[in-house]
């Protein structure tokens, strides 16, 4: 394989790790949130700040307003961050028939400044009937 080769190559395989948009997602079984949810985050960048907005996919009928939860973040390098987080639903009309998204800002401007798998643990204080997946999207911030 040639140097040009190889190199296209690697920018092939590296560049979804640094594009400005990631997300990951974890289905529920049942639409009922009793667990912890693990979102795994890859990184590569450790200059870009980002902003980190969780999204619920409900049911049409959800009706929550808020929900206390705790949210840890561990590091590649095993350091691990814990705090509570309160939730709070924005309910608007959604076109969707039958489940509607809620997105949530979680954190602006946040730098991961290692390289690896970020492990963002999300835990509800309470069972939440109607909650069909829950992910993260992290977006480059402006």
């Amino acid at each position: 394989m040639t140097d040009i080769a190889l190199g296209a190559l690697l920018v092939a395989l590296t560049g979804g790790c640094t594009a400005p948009h990631y997300s990951v997602a974890v289905d529920l079984e049942d639409a009922v949130w009793r667990d912890t949810v693990l979102l795994p985050i890859e990184n590569v960048d450790t200059m870009t700040g980002r902003t980190l907005r969780l999204f619920f996919r409900c049911e049409a009928d959800f009706r929550e307003d808020s929900l206390q939860t705790t949210i840890a973040v561990t590091t590649p390098d095993s350091l691990r961050y814990e705090e509570p987080f309160m939730l709070r639903f924005r309910q608007e009309e959604s076109p969707a028939a039958l489940q509607r998204e809620i997105v949530v800002r979680y954190r602006s401007h946040v730098v991961f400044d290692r390289r690896g798998t970020y492990r963002l643990e999300v835990v509800p204080q309470h069972e939440v009937e109607g909650i069909e997946a829950i992910g993260i999207n992290i977006i480059k911030s402006e």
